[in-house]
């Protein structure tokens, strides 16, 4: 039996833990109530690759326990961070948006989990979003901050290397609350959306250059009362960017969904009432029906009045809520089937990802009472497994998701509000399982091609002559089987002619043969031909072949199995190597 189908055996066995949530990496990732260590240790787990993590558990991403990775951003508050290559070198970087110092930071990626800071660049007073994206056409990714105190926002853009001349910084003549870079006339320029104030929206058109907005390439709209969140995407499969905006304001609350005409005008906002207050919007796919679906950040404004013994009342107002809401498109920007999926408490914000490779964007949200992310996984159809809540290494006010050190799995990172540090939770990645056997490929792909080997020998890459559930390559490779003329195919398959029985090659069958046998097995003696050493044709050489041998000398037994009148190639496949057969040659 092959080693990897014992380790599927044992998988199937806990297949139950399959279907769970990524799981914390270290200590009991199963969940067995062993530490790993002591399952591996012992059997109870199979680590077929080394790595330390039970195989059950590799199928699944892992996340890294604390202590989580704290990068000092050495700046006053910070609100927000943003993930993208600023400097050009293949790593992404992050950039952050520090409200009490008003400026921003650049962190730097070395691509081997070290950042460097650099900045501080000033931007217009309190900036609350940062947001990435190509201004200028230059192919770098500059950077835009949403300006709360400035009543404003900033643009720095980028020289390429990861530095920023001064801001350029503009009124919007409100207070705005939130920012989207997106291509909205169709030109192939980021343009603009600012949402904020009482009732505004505004659209800055890019003039190619970088510059947003101007006389005659603004426009304002009259949207909900006191919008707090925005976000850009094809909501009606138009092909055309919208907008969709949470109002923070009202009995009930609402989404305010803006489409686009394409032309540089926007229909009016379609309202839908919501129950919460949507703290913070993001777009995804999440059912696989190829419209984009939204995700909201539930908060509400829960009052009462307090009065002390003198008669004297006050009223107590506190933001509550520990959901966040799906809400499914059914195709044309058509929403409905509401799904609250409970998150840590009083959600500030969140973005999607695939954490687990699956293809299906999964939910990231951030809890700054908690200092806590909260991970749902999306089962593929718009259902999500439990919230897996991690230590966020400080208050967790923004989020987001990249690949910080290249290994091909989603990292996260927080900007941790007054603790003034960004906090990254490394994921480990989940193995790949193509051939759905429960076995991590690395543990069956021999040749290390990243495929499973019964999927390269039934797909034909590879080539297994003597039928061992091997390629050929492997055995060669591994010294099991020799290539004595190089050219990829073992002996075994080629064909060297040799007589069965004759396991000393001296031309006859005699009792020097079995004398040979017994040498070869007990006294370390040279035997060139294996397969002539195994005249009951078994797969392998063993003191029954001797017996055989004398059976039929002495005892008129069963002649040795073919080929044995005369030389010939072996019809059966096994192991046994036939280096050399000198009378056959």
């Amino acid at each position: 039996m092959r080693p990897s189908i014992f380790i599927q055996g044992l998988l199937l066995a806990c297949g139950w833990l399959l279907a769970a949530s990524p799981i914390l990496w270290g200590a009991d990732c199963n969940k067995n109530g062993v530490a790993d260590s002591t399952d591996i240790a012992g059997g109870t787990s199979r680590d077929c690759n080394g790595n330390g993590v039970p195989d059950e558990c590799d199928l699944v991403p892992t996340f890294s326990p604390e202590p989580v990775v704290k990068i000092s951003v050495g700046a006053s508050n910070v609100i927000d961070v943003v993930s993208a290559d600023l400097d050009g070198d293949g790593d992404l970087d992050l950039a952050t948006a520090n409200s009490a110092s008003s400026n921003v930071m650049v962190l730097r990626n070395d691509g081997e989990r070290k950042f460097v800071r650099t900045g501080p660049y000033s931007v217009g007073t309190s900036p609350w979003r940062i947001v990435a994206g190509d201004l200028d056409g230059d192919a770098d990714a500059d950077l835009v901050t949403c300006d709360r105190g400035g009543v404003g926002y900033s643009v720095l853009l980028n020289r390429g290397d990861g530095s920023f001349p001064s801001a350029v910084k503009r009124s919007v003549g409100f207070e705005p609350w939130a920012i989207a870079l997106a291509d909205l006339d169709g030109d192939g320029a980021l343009d603009l959306a600012i949402a904020g104030g009482q009732s505004n929206l505004q659209v800055r058109w890019n003039m190619g250059d970088g510059t947003l907005g101007g006389p005659t390439a603004t426009l304002n709209m009259t949207i909900p009362q006191y919008p707090n969140a925005l976000v850009a995407d094809d909501l009606d499969g138009d092909g055309s960017i919208d907008l969709a905006i949470g109002c923070s304001s009202g009995s009930p609350y609402c989404l305010a969904i803006v489409k686009n005409r394409g032309d540089r005008t926007f229909a009016s906002p379609v309202t839908i009432n919501h129950s919460s207050l949507p703290g913070f919007l993001a777009t995804a796919d999440f059912d696989g029906n190829g419209a984009k679906d939204l995700v909201m950040a539930d908060k509400r404004r829960e009052c009462e009045e307090i009065c002390d013994p003198w008669g004297w009342c006050e009223t107590i107002c506190n933001i509550v809520g520990d959901t966040v809401s799906v809400l499914m498109n059914r195709g044309g920007g058509a929403f409905s089937t509401l799904r609250r999926l409970s998150v840590e408490p009083v959600p500030n914000a969140l973005t999607v990802a695939d954490l687990d490779r699956d293809g299906d964007e999964d939910i990231i949200s951030t809890s700054e009472i908690a200092g806590k992310v909260s991970v749902l996984l999306n089962r593929g159809d718009g259902t999500f497994e439990n919230a897996l809540r991690l230590l966020a290494g400080g208050k967790a006010f923004r989020v987001a998701a990249a690949d910080l050190d290249g290994d091909g799995s989603i990292d996260i990172a927080t900007a941790n509000g007054e603790f003034n540090n960004v906090g990254v939770i490394y994921t480990r990645p989940a193995s790949r399982d193509l051939n759905q056997n429960l076995v991590p490929d690395e543990c069956e792909d021999c040749d290390r091609n990243g495929f499973p080997d019964d999927m390269d020998l039934s797909s034909g890459r590879s080539q297994d002559c003597n039928r061992n559930e091997l390629p050929d390559s492997c055995d060669i490779a591994s010294g099991l089987l020799p290539d004595s003329d190089g050219d990829g195919v073992p002996d075994d398959c080629t064909g060297i002619s040799f007589r069965r029985g004759d396991v000393n090659a001296d031309g006859a069958i005699d009792i020097a043969d079995a004398i040979s046998a017994l040498s070869y097995l007990f006294a370390s003696g040279p035997c060139g031909c294996l397969k002539a050493a195994d005249p009951n044709d078994s797969g392998q050489v063993d003191i029954a072949d001797a017996i055989y041998v004398l059976n039929f000398i002495f005892a008129q037994g069963d002649p040795p199995a073919a080929p044995f009148d005369a030389c010939g190639k072996d019809p059966t496949a096994d192991v046994l190597t036939c280096a050399s057969f000198q009378p056959c040659q």
